[in-house]
């Protein structure tokens, strides 16, 4: 297997699915993660971030971690769910009370199914919990006969027992008696109840034009609800930053948001993205020619960028600095580098195969962001189109961008932008500090450049009309992944 093959098997994708297999060589626990796990017993957890920060490969790791820890844990994404009965709720609250209901379900099969065990017999509850799982169809046969074998030592007369609990079951299974069940259960048990839930995105609704939250929020209130009621169980629910901005801005669930005190903001900073660099290169090099570097054994000395200056960095500060602290990003470009590489027949990675890549991996990025954002603005790519400069002083960026609604109509948060106001550069330089497309610059003689980039999670308020006097200090710069796109606006 040659250096780009081996490179190739860790740098596949991003996607916490297609990673599953390599997760436990690469995981790195930043200090997000080290937050999260700082408050794992809290009853309820929201994380939140842009997508492709790790969200997902997160979950996946606490319900690993969970399971062979000996608790009970689940991950469930709003396609488990039945969506359509949620979403047909005519008011948010009985939109909520259907979550609940699915989710109690999903719970008490759960838990049944972690009973088949050999240490029976079963209490009442725990029987229930197991007779749901069995009736759902959640476990095998034989397990079904295992558990009527057992029950035989303390229920005589079970066959009649049996045919009678046919006509009581449906009692028996209403979320009130599991609800009851699933707390005596856990309790006997002694052990705490984890419920993941992912993707909370996928519950959103469209209708024409417009985009309906409520789903996703009654996911989300739902599970809140379960864990204030259930002392043993605890639920994470991961928010992608986009849809959480939206529903408040939309005040979906303004009445319950501020009840829910814990939520972290996951975000991966340089050195963190430098750390998931070098265990993945680390990872790939094992078998290779340990005299080298790891990343000497995949690419060249140096990338020479293209431009006036021709800029010589090194490929680690390089490719971080593309990533735009998105994991996903990081592993996505390494694998586009790799694959143009081996197409070539190259023994490792140049320049010549980072020219290749770096307009369309630029494109696909903006795409992203404008799927990402896009009821926050559908006109992310018309504005972008028209940047033809990486670097705006602070008036020159608010006279450029407050002339952009002549040229189109632009709405950015359910607001139509007026032509030559600065209200509306505002809203525009706001939206793409949101995207990580354009930052403000500010000095910093502790920099080694002599200044610093402010990252929307930094401070998510900077560019706003309330404070448009302090803005003046700031200079705007596009990300350096966008600078090729916006050489090509320049043609």
């Amino acid at each position: 297997m040659s250096n780009i093959d081996m490179l190739q098997k860790y740098f596949h994708g991003g996607s916490a699915e297609l990673e599953k297999r390599i997760r436990h060589e690469v995981f790195i626990q930043t200090r997000s993660v080290e937050e999260i796990l700082s408050k794992i017993n809290e009853r309820f957890i929201i994380i939140k971030s842009q997508k492709g920060v790790g969200k997902s490969y997160i979950i996946d790791e606490l319900v690993s971690a969970s399971t062979s820890s000996g608790f009970v844990a689940i991950k469930i994404k709003p396609s488990d769910m039945d969506i359509d009965k949620i979403a047909s709720g005519k008011i948010i609250a009985s939109k909520i009370k259907s979550a609940y209901e699915n989710l109690v379900e999903k719970i008490a099969l759960a838990v049944g199914c972690a009973f088949v065990k050999e240490e029976l017999p079963l209490s009442d509850a725990e029987r229930n919990l197991y007779s749901f799982a069995v009736d759902g169809g959640h476990m095998r046969p034989e397990l079904a006969d295992r558990v009527l074998m057992c029950l035989t030592k303390f229920l005589p007369y079970h066959q009649k027992i049996a045919e009678s609990y046919k006509t009581l079951s449906p009692k028996m299974f209403s979320v009130s008696v599991l609800s009851d069940d699933i707390k005596d259960a856990l309790k006997a048990q002694d052990k705490f109840f984890w419920i993941f839930i992912d993707d909370i995105d996928l519950a959103i609704g469209r209708n024409g034009g417009i985009v309906d939250y409520e789903a996703c929020w009654a996911i989300i209130a739902a599970a809140f609800d379960i864990a204030s009621n259930f002392n043993e169980v605890r639920c994470v629910v991961s928010v992608r930053n986009d849809v959480w901005h939206s529903m408040k801005r939309k005040r979906v669930g303004s009445d319950r948001r501020d009840k829910m005190t814990c939520i972290i903001n996951v975000e991966s900073d340089d050195q963190e993205i430098d750390a998931i660099l070098s265990r993945r290169l680390e990872a790939a090099s094992q078998g290779l020619d340990r005299t080298k570097r790891p990343i000497e054994l995949f690419f060249d000395n140096r990338i020479e960028l293209p431009g006036k200056n021709e800029e010589s960095r090194e490929w680690r500060s390089w490719l971080c600095k593309q990533a735009r602290n998105r994991p996903r990003d990081l592993v996505q470009l390494v694998e586009k580098l790799a694959a143009v590489a081996k197409k070539q027949n190259g023994s490792y990675i140049t320049s010549a195969h980072a020219r290749c890549v770096l307009s369309d991996f630029a494109r696909q990025r903006i795409e992203n962001v404008a799927d990402e954002l896009s009821d926050i603005c559908g006109q992310f790519e018309f504005i972008v189109s028209r940047i033809s400069r990486t670097y705006y002083e602070h008036r020159d960026a608010i006279d450029f961008f407050k002339k952009l609604p002549s040229a189109v109509s632009l709405n950015v948060d359910g607001s139509v932008l007026q032509p030559d106001k600065e209200e509306s550069a505002i809203a525009i330089l706001r939206l793409l500090h949101i995207a990580n497309f354009m930052n403000p610059r500010v000095s910093d003689p502790t920099m080694p450049k002599g200044y610093r980039h402010i990252m929307f999670h930094e401070d998510e308020d900077l560019i706003s009309i309330t404070r448009k006097g302090e803005l003046s200090r700031y200079a705007f710069e596009v990300h350096p992944v966008f600078h090729s796109f916006v050489a090509e606006n320049k043609r």
